[in-house]
């Protein structure tokens, strides 16, 4: 099956990941997918979804608008965790982890970080624009922040985004360099 929202076509049928990945088209979608019997989950954009994170983000997932599916865990076979996809912007560099937190999922904790690294050693300049400063003349190899939104206990979807670096090195590195690396949650006291 040709698509052409991605960067290039891809033969999705072709495409070998280290973590197969399950395609399905975000922009028409209402729910994301999963097996017969869970429960369904509302894709971030729909009307009743739970999200926290920023309204302007909100409606910005359009492929005419250069968004491209990199990665979806949701599936029809089984229910994953964490349940999450990630969508890249190739006219502007953008890369959006959505994050879907279900209700009743233990957590000791009102706020989570979230981050983005280079492991194994690889070398990239493509997390470069992470910090609120660039500096090109030294490489970054790791980011992470604090979410804005205190985790919900009726479930909600969470957005990480950040802004990469073009590298004409990235073919270098393996898919394995490149990490999210997760969530963490973390307990938060303001005095």
């Amino acid at each position: 099956m040709k698509n052409d929202n991605s960067i290039g076509s891809i033969d999705h049928s072709k495409v070998k990941a280290g973590i197969p990945s399950y395609y399905f088209d975000w922009e028409t979608a209402d729910f994301m997918p999963g097996p017969a019997g869970s429960p369904k989950v509302l894709v971030p954009w729909a009307s009743g979804a739970n999200r926290s994170f920023p309204d302007e983000l909100a409606f910005d997932f359009k492929k005419k608008d250069g968004w491209v599916l990199l990665y979806n865990s949701f599936n029809q076979t089984f229910e994953s965790s964490p349940k999450f996809f990630t969508l890249y912007n190739k006219f502007n560099g953008l890369i959006r982890f959505y994050l879907y937190i279900p209700p009743g999922t233990p957590a000791p904790s009102s706020y989570f970080s979230d981050g983005l690294s280079i492991a194994g050693g690889g070398k990239s300049s493509i997390l470069n624009f992470g910090n609120d400063v660039a500096d090109i003349t030294k490489t970054v190899g790791s980011i992470s922040r604090i979410q804005n939104f205190q985790l919900q206990a009726t479930g909600s979807w969470y957005l990480s985004q950040y802004e990469l670096a073009y590298d004409p090195n990235i073919s270098q590195l393996t898919p394995e360099n490149i990490v999210f690396c997760g969530i963490q949650l973390r307990q938060i006291f303001l005095r």
